[in-house]
């Protein structure tokens, strides 16, 4: 399928030309890094964005007072008004 007609139905085209050099300085980038440590490094952000997320969660389960109301008629009886 010609790239117009793949566009048109929202879909990537299954080979992507690429130069060698590209293709080259990709290799060299993967041969010269750690995996294995690269894999701890994204174990710990993943626990850590967990955490984050139970505690998040539990912030959002507080239940907050509002006191908004209670200002409201403290001001009017500080007024002396009497509005209910």
């Amino acid at each position: 399928m010609k790239k117009a007609a793949l566009a048109a139905r929202g879909m990537l085209p299954q080979v992507v030309p690429v130069e060698s050099d590209v293709i080259e300085s990709g290799l060299n980038l993967l041969a010269v890094t750690d995996v294995d440590s690269k894999i701890e490094e994204l174990a710990e952000e993943t626990a850590l964005a967990i955490e984050l997320s139970e505690f998040c969660t539990q912030l959002e389960g507080l239940d907050v007072q509002d006191d908004a109301d209670d200002d409201a008629i403290d001001i009017l009886q500080i007024l002396g008004l009497n509005i209910v």
